[in-house]
């Protein structure tokens, strides 16, 4: 599977290839999903949520609370709309509200344990589908791709102004490799 590299191809041409490829492996994940896959898919489209909802449960998946400014600003929607959002993800019990400790104006929304649990489980089957299509990569093309993506997290760290939170994320790598066995470069 190892590709050839030749330095003599232009920028836009090798950019190409690889936006072409990254559509095919969308294409294909989203045509041949895995039986797991769909049960869970099966349970987050019984829930009946709206994409911004969707949107909030994930938001707050990966910030851990947030208050309702936050939340408007980073789904680019008014205040009365998202309050509107978070007060069906409460009825729905995947999101509650709790008073900041540090200031009792802010009201903050976190995901409850039935919403935390529900974004743990779309987390781990995205993990083991990941697993089960890098086990098909040898291990020297596996180095190749955690030094590429590596390479492409600096440039993107770099686009947003965050050139220097690659100590962070090393740092929180360190846990990925406690619980998988695997190094992290």
């Amino acid at each position: 599977m190892t590709m050839s590299l030749n330095k003599e191809r232009p920028r836009p041409e090798i950019i190409a290839q690889m936006v072409a490829a990254g559509e095919r492996i969308h294409e294909l994940t989203h045509t041949h999903r895995t039986e797991e896959w769909l049960s869970l898919a099966e349970e987050w489209l019984s829930l009946d949520l709206t994409m911004h909802q969707m949107h909030v449960l994930l938001l707050l998946g990966r910030e851990g609370e947030a208050n309702m400014a936050r939340l408007a600003q980073l789904l680019g929607v008014k205040l009365p709309t998202i309050t509107g959002l978070v007060d069906r993800l409460v009825e729905r019990g995947l999101v509650r509200r709790e008073e900041s400790l540090h200031d009792r104006r802010l009201v903050l929304a976190r995901l409850t344990d039935t919403g935390q649990a529900m974004m743990d489980r779309l987390s781990e089957a995205g993990r083991l589908w990941l697993e089960r299509i890098l086990k098909r990569v040898s291990i020297e093309d596996l180095e190749t791709m955690a030094h590429a993506l590596e390479i492409l997290r600096q440039a993107v760290e770099s686009e947003y102004g965050l050139a220097d939170r690659g100590a962070e994320w090393s740092a929180g790598t360190d846990s990925i490799s406690r619980v998988t066995g695997a190094r992290v470069i």
